[in-house]
């Protein structure tokens, strides 16, 4: 939301359509439900094991990286693996962390220490804020949530830290020409994203 979102708004006030755009927290698991339903047109994240039936378009990739308060323990750097699990966690619940857990953590058996489980990015910085913990993000929005508050930002390169954001639509709404106006918007809207890369 915090990438693509201003983009988007931008867009719709200069172009003055008369369109209304509502965004949602689904589950991962919910995800083809929702889409073949109609309960939402398109869902933008990272994603496991994508239904066959839905269609998807790659909007950007991304590393992932672990960001503290600068006055934590931990200095702008990287982190090692053990110093990583060591830290206590607080953790987003989004299509993004599931994808990063299961290949970065859970296909060799590690796991975080949780302490805390939110639902959204944008508590992260008040969160850390001179506390001794630690959150893991997508590296563009890192730089996003540190003009708030003073954070490290730290690189975590004892994995394979390439991932990928993808949009989704069901062939509910494949032909539709408004959903392949809004895919294909988004797409555009993205595009520094993806050469930045």
């Amino acid at each position: 939301e915090i990438i693509l979102l201003p983009r988007i708004l931008k867009y719709m006030l200069a172009s003055g359509f008369n369109i209304q755009i509502k965004t949602f927290n689904v589950s991962p698991l919910d995800i083809a439900t929702y889409l073949n339903e109609g309960m939402i047109d398109i869902a933008i994240g990272s994603f496991k094991n994508v239904d066959e039936n839905l269609y998807s378009k790659r909007l950007f990739e991304h590393e992932f990286v672990a960001i503290s308060h600068k006055k934590s323990e931990l200095s702008a750097r990287r982190l090692s693996r053990d110093e990583y699990l060591s830290k206590n966690h607080i953790i987003v619940s989004s299509s993004s962390d599931e994808v990063f857990s299961h290949i970065a953590l859970e296909s060799i058996d590690l796991s975080r220490k949780m302490i805390m489980q939110v639902s959204h990015y944008l508590s992260l910085p008040w969160l850390l804020y001179n506390n001794d913990c630690i959150a893991t993000v997508p590296a563009g929005l890192s730089k996003i949530l540190s003009e708030s508050i003073p954070l490290d930002i730290h690189q975590l390169k004892w994995f394979d830290n390439d991932f990928h954001v993808d949009m989704l639509w069901s062939a509910r709404v494949n032909k539709d020409p408004s959903i392949y106006w809004l895919v294909n918007l988004i797409y555009d809207l993205s595009k520094d994203i993806r050469d930045k890369n």
